[in-house]
């Protein structure tokens, strides 16, 4: 597994669950507790305009099990994917890591966060990515992979087919 070391600062609000208006907890998979040190995590927030769509925080543990259902096809197609399209590595989440495009000229987008704790790593500061650029990626998918990720959001998020897209931390 591995592991987030790096310089710190406390996690921004901005990256705090919306729903409850505070930093996130637990993982939404194993529940284990993640405000405790040395507790690497990602956060994905999915927004339509302004509006967070679904939020959620995930262990690296739990992440890499759920990538381990993924087709080897489709792990090596997202890998070259983001090899490929990663225009450079973001200072912050406020362009599309792979379009370029600011996130206020997107109707759609998701920001990944890593974190350990309390948190966010600076080494690796938050992705945004557009949902034409998610689009791009989900057509990659195998359809073993897409059941997988089906699965997933259909326990974690329980969001509508319409609404489901590869999430950022499995892929």
């Amino acid at each position: 597994m591995e592991e987030f070391e790096a310089p710190k600062r406390r996690i921004p609000e901005a990256y705090w669950s919306f729903e409850t208006g505070a930093p996130f907890e637990c993982c939404i998979v194993c529940e284990k507790n993640l405000t405790r040190p040395d507790t690497p995590y990602v956060i994905e927030k999915a927004y339509i305009g302004e509006e967070v769509v679904f939020e959620y925080a995930v262990c690296l543990l739990c992440c890499e099990n759920l990538c381990r259902e993924f087709s080897i096809e489709s792990r090596d197609r997202m890998e070259a994917f983001w090899r490929d399209n990663i225009r450079s590595w973001p200072r912050n989440s406020s362009c599309c890591i792979v379009t370029g495009h600011p996130a206020r000229e997107c109707e759609e987008y998701q920001v990944v966060v890593f974190c350990n704790g309390p948190f966010m790593l600076t080494d690796r500061p938050p992705i945004m990515i557009s949902g034409a650029a998610a689009d791009r990626l989900q057509d990659l998918l195998s359809p073993r992979t897409r059941d997988s990720l089906d699965r997933f959001i259909g326990d974690y998020l329980a969001l509508p087919p319409a609404a489901r897209r590869p999430c950022l931390v499995l892929g």
